[in-house]
């Protein structure tokens, strides 16, 4: 929050609100014992989004190259290229950047769109392509290295645990 200018004042309120903040899990049997949370959002707060779409900002702003290449909605992002090459590499700039400050990119629900008068699409699965086999990958995936492409565990050729 100091990143992006907010005064002192109002992040040492927002502070002040999460310090020792206890929370319950309701359940059909009844609620849980309160624990503390320590980190992340509290679910169900009304400040949980606000704080979200500031993190995001200061997470993304030394990332971002210009409306109309990088559309950031709540925990959405849309990432425009001119090549599919470039829309890897951007991509893969992204999912770093954001897993390098401790959260997690879902490539498993990564959705890719071609448009352009000779464009054929990749696949037609909602998923992101295995260089090798076309399928979508999901959570056992590598990149390779020399053609930058995501491809299923399975698919590499790679044994033992990654």
């Amino acid at each position: 929050m100091f990143k992006l200018g907010v005064e002192e004042w109002l992040v040492s309120a927002v502070v002040s609100m999460y310090t020792g903040a206890k929370t319950v899990v309701r359940t059909v049997y009844g609620n849980t014992s309160g624990f503390e949370v320590k980190v992340g959002m509290h679910q169900g707060s009304a400040l949980s989004p606000l704080l979200f779409v500031i993190v995001m900002e200061a997470i993304s702003r030394e990332l971002r190259v210009a409306l109309p290449w990088e559309l950031l909605y709540a925990d959405d992002l849309v990432v425009i290229a001119e090549s599919e090459a470039n829309l890897i590499k951007r991509l893969n700039e992204w999912k770093n950047n954001v897993e390098d400050r401790g959260m997690r990119v879902n490539m498993n629900i990564t959705k890719i769109m071609i448009s352009g008068e000779r464009q054929k699409p990749v696949q037609k699965a909602a998923r992101w392509p295995c260089g090798a086999c076309g399928r979508g990958v999901g959570n056992t995936l590598i990149q390779c290295t020399s053609c930058r492409k995501w491809v299923h565990k399975k698919c590499s050729g790679i044994k033992g645990s990654m």
